[in-house]
């Protein structure tokens, strides 16, 4: 019984996935947590802008960090539902006024950019 539970939750998780394109080459996938949280991870390394996002449930968290993200738009973020955001570790140079003014205010309870990690 519990096998058809994961066998269900990873169908559902599948069409929640929030990323346009989810494969290898992206370096960006969804997965959930044994505790049952649901994430979107970029892979270290791997990416430079933000990947564009579709309408989603609501995620648990959002995790790129240690990429090379420099800038955050206004529309980084606009179509997506997530609670937490982790953006240590980038180049981050630049960051709207606007990024987190969107439908994302709604969703997000947590927010980490260490600003001395980043860029200069």
């Amino acid at each position: 019984m519990f096998h058809y539970y994961l066998f269900f939750l990873f169908i559902s998780l599948i069409k929640s996935c929030p990323l346009k394109t989810v494969d290898s080459r992206s370096g960006c996938y969804c997965g959930i947590e044994i505790d049952g949280t649901n994430y979107i991870q970029c892979q270290p390394n791997s990416i430079e802008i933000i990947p564009e996002f579709t309408r989603s449930y609501i995620h648990d968290k959002l995790n790129l960090s240690s990429n090379f993200i420099r800038n955050i738009t206004y529309e980084s973020f606009n179509k997506l539902r997530v609670k937490k955001i982790y953006l240590q570790n980038n180049l981050i140079e630049f960051i709207d006024k606007q990024s987190f003014n969107n439908n994302l205010l709604n969703y997000l309870e947590e927010l980490h950019i260490d600003i001395l990690n980043n860029g200069s």
